[in-house]
């Protein structure tokens, strides 16, 4: 149980520090915050601002790459089904993927911040 501050101007800045926490992974129930509506964001756009705006050109090489790789696995084995098997899926795919990897990178270097202010 964390003690009330006595001095009232720091008890309010720690409220609304609390209220706009990002570390506050309670609040968010989840581990990547705003993955739902990243997806949907990136569900409704063109296939052009996906490639023009939004990716990388490190992340449309990715998503041609896995798409391709899939294509050639797909024509060598017909058994094979892949759960994504459009080019357009792959660009989300990535871009989920990127959303989530900086959601933990995030959480590292605000945990390594937070350790070096504890010592």
């Amino acid at each position: 149980m964390q003690m009330l501050n006595s001095n009232i101007t720091n008890r309010k800045k720690d409220k609304d520090q609390k209220q706009l926490s990002i570390s506050d992974w309670s609040t968010h129930k989840t581990k990547y915050p705003f993955v739902k509506e990243f997806s949907e964001l990136i569900s409704n756009v063109s296939t052009k601002i996906l490639k023009t705006v939004l990716m990388t050109p490190e992340q449309e090489n990715l998503a041609q790459s896995l798409w391709g790789a899939n294509r050639s696995k797909q024509q060598l084995d017909s058994s094979y089904k892949p759960k994504i098997s459009t080019l357009r899926e792959y660009y989300e795919k990535v871009l989920l993927t990127d959303h989530k990897k900086q959601w933990d990178d995030h959480e590292k270097s605000a945990t390594i911040y937070e350790d070096s202010h504890l010592e």
